[in-house]
């Protein structure tokens, strides 16, 4: 595919038309209705998302859309999941810190992920998760929680949603669907989670001892 990315591929569909008796009108060609596209989405961005979302919602085949509506009902049993998952005595030594957090504040993080996730499926999105990630992640790392146990809770997080909606059906096209909006969709975030890790820590800037230096200078 890499060889054909600049190649020119005419088509010559003079035949097909003839044989349909029809032909496209040009003022709907695409490169002419590209610019009303982009404007419509600047310019009225609530109704443009709106009549979209309408639209996707008609679509029962998406298989998008069925993993939002089942991630959206199974909410509250994933994130009871995930928390026994942490909280197990098997995993003391695993997850420290996340155990000293305590369960309330690991199922509100759960389901802000959660959320996030639902979210990047229904508009096919992946960085609005990503976002979420990154931002738990800096604040997660100022209270000292290390990557490993964040990426961890983010994999374990993968499993549960699969596992949940895996038997809702047994074609490889819903695991392809959960795979891409679900497994593929969190690994972006863990990837997010380490960029975080690497970054250089603010620096805290100086703080003035006015008293001091009045206190410390010679009278």
């Amino acid at each position: 595919m890499g060889k054909m990315i600049d190649l020119r591929l005419a088509v010559n569909s003079e035949r097909t038309r003839k044989l349909l008796d029809w032909a496209p009108r040009a003022r709907l060609g695409i490169l002419r209705r590209i610019p009303f596209l982009v404007q419509n989405r600047k310019g009225f961005e609530a109704e443009w998302q709106r009549r979209n979302r309408a639209a996707l919602k008609g679509a029962h085949s998406l298989d998008n859309l069925r993993i939002v509506t089942l991630l959206e009902q199974r909410l509250g049993e994933i994130a009871d999941s995930l928390i026994g998952y942490v909280m197990a005595p098997q995993r003391n030594g695993r997850f420290v810190r996340l155990r000293a957090m305590g369960a309330e504040r690991q199922r509100a993080d759960i389901l802000v992920l959660l959320r996030a996730l639902v979210e990047a499926a229904r508009t096919g999105e992946k960085a609005l998760f990503r976002s979420c990630c990154q931002d738990l992640a800096r604040r997660r790392r100022a209270e000292g929680l290390p990557p490993e146990e964040l990426t961890a809770v983010l994999d374990a997080l993968a499993d549960q949603c699969v596992l949940s909606l895996a038997d809702q059906d047994p074609s490889p096209r819903w695991s392809l669907g959960l795979y891409d909006h679900v497994t593929m969709t969190v690994q972006f975030g863990i990837d997010d989670v380490l960029d975080v890790q690497e970054e250089e820590p603010a620096e805290r800037p100086a703080v003035s001892r006015p008293f001091a230096a009045a206190r410390d200078s010679p009278s």
